[in-house]
């Protein structure tokens, strides 16, 4: 039975609000118990480490969840598959970790943290027997959901009771990773009712014709992750300075948030367009990119808005009067949300079940060169502000060389008739914010009423506009009403 993309989409929207919830719970603590030193030296080693999963993944999420969908209705060429996909990732994983073991060994930098470095490793261990992309193929975000509420529940509860002082920053290395590969342990157990995991001869002989295209989806993804994931590092690496890395970390911590809630919706929908593009219904494929669009322009607006009329005060919320100096630099990277909302759903819903893998690579290549290039110009000179500039400015190259490729599929969905009332509604809520801003002078009351007045002025707005997306979520939720 095809499962329902609405509930699919608000599934995954609660599975990763959860992931945001509890950092939002926990952060303005471990911020003021840990300080931006060690907060900043934390999150430069997950930053490494991100680099050793991504070699161990070898492009395979992508792929597995692409030609697994394709094969849903198929269940021994599902089970061949899925069996080839992991003992790859096997593989993948075993070769990252014997290359990690080496640079742990030969970098100076990487050995004065070396016992650091061994428990983030575990991410790299663990990634092996993740199989998210299956779950992901099978549209099962009901599992991922409750999962993560039970693993992050117990994070939580670790990580205030165990994380105490500045002292404890290792521990607080540890709850973070056991956050996500407790994950993995789940999954792999929950994988036995879908399949089950065999590796035979006639795996290893079928792996060899999935290498090609897991190469290039790998390359897309490697060359994707340095301009994505490299902004941490490189200002380490560069001002060799972990509290510039803290308020930077702080001042992108709701950035990302707000990022990762958009990508969740276009990440349900690559099975969707993927099954589209293959059954050749070319109708429903450009009504649900249309939808897509519209969806992310309609949450992104509103929330670049807010962000950047309330950094002071969001800053001085989460991580206290530590962090002053990250407020320009959330100010400065707040609108890489619009543009990564529409390079989400370019490459979920264009590039990737079209096929376009070239495409994706051309456009990280030009994310890479503007990102080494602005980063080394900048960081010396502005430390986590030059960061800030350099990784918005690599986001819009990458969004414009994307967009060059695919115009002529896209066109047609730009400056739709709801993403102009989404523009309508933004201005009269930044109006709205306006007099918050120059009434109101009490930190807490001025959050609390800037965010209902937020919800009021917009939604309002778009109700009287009558903006189609905006009731399409009203009918819904009235329909899911109705059921109970």
């Amino acid at each position: 039975m095809e499962k329902s993309l609405t509930k699919n989409a608000l599934l995954n929207i609660a599975g990763n609000g959860l992931n945001i919830l509890f950092p939002l719970i926990s952060f303005p603590y471990i911020a003021r118990v840990l300080g931006p030193e060690s907060i900043g030296e934390v999150n430069y080693i997950l930053s490494v480490m991100t680099y050793f999963t991504l070699f161990s993944s070898f492009g395979i999420p992508i792929y597995a969840t692409r030609e697994l969908a394709k094969l849903k209705n198929n269940k021994q060429s599902f089970e061949n598959l899925a069996n080839e996909m992991f003992l790859i990732s096997l593989l993948t994983s075993l070769v990252t970790y014997a290359i990690f073991i080496g640079l742990l060994l030969a970098i100076p930098q990487f050995k004065e943290n070396a016992l650091f470095f061994l428990a983030a490793s575990f991410l790299i261990i663990f990634n092996t027997i993740g199989l998210e992309w299956l779950y992901q193929a099978l549209e099962e975000f009901s599992f991922i959901t409750y999962r993560s509420m039970i693993i992050k529940s117990i994070s939580l509860v670790l990580l205030f009771v165990f994380v105490q002082s500045e002292d404890d920053k290792m521990l607080y290395l540890v709850i973070t990773v056991f956050g996500i590969v407790g994950s993995h342990i789940f999954n792999l157990i929950y994988s036995k009712r879908f399949i089950t995991i065999r590796i035979s001869r006639m795996v290893f002989k079928n792996i060899s014709k999935h290498l090609k295209p897991l190469l290039v989806l790998f390359f897309s993804s490697l060359v994707a992750s340095i301009y994505l994931g490299m902004d941490i590092l490189l200002l380490g690496s560069i001002t060799n300075d972990y509290t510039a890395v803290g308020y930077y970390y702080a001042a992108i911590k709701i950035n990302r948030i707000a990022i990762t809630i958009l990508a969740s919706v276009s990440l349900v929908v690559i099975p969707r367009m993927s099954f589209l593009v293959q059954s050749g219904d070319q109708l429903k494929y450009k009504e649900l990119l249309q939808k897509m669009f519209d969806i992310n322009i309609l949450f992104a607006l509103p929330l670049v808005c807010y962000l950047l009329m309330f950094s002071e005060e969001i800053i001085l919320i989460l991580s206290g009067p530590l962090y002053t100096n990250a407020i320009i630099t959330m100010q400065l990277i707040t609108p890489i949300i619009l543009t990564a909302a529409v390079t989400n759903v370019l490459y979920n819903q264009v590039l990737i079940p079209n096929n376009k893998e070239n495409v994706i690579i051309i456009a990280s290549l030009a994310g890479v060169v503007t990102c080494f290039l602005f980063n080394y110009l900048l960081v010396p000179h502005y430390a986590q502000n030059g960061t800030a500039v350099a990784t918005l400015l690599t986001e819009i190259v990458v969004m414009a060389v994307e967009l060059g490729f695919v115009y002529p599929l896209v066109k047609e969905h730009l400056f739709s008739a709801s993403q102009k009332n989404s523009f309508i509604a933004v201005i009269l809520m930044a109006l709205s914010l306006l007099l918050v801003k120059y009434y109101v002078d009490h930190l807490i009351f001025t959050v609390i009423l800037s965010v209902l007045f937020s919800f009021i002025s917009y939604f309002g707005a778009l109700l009287l506009l009558k903006d189609k997306n905006l009731y399409y979520f009203l009918n819904k939720f009235k329909y899911s009403l109705s059921l109970k």
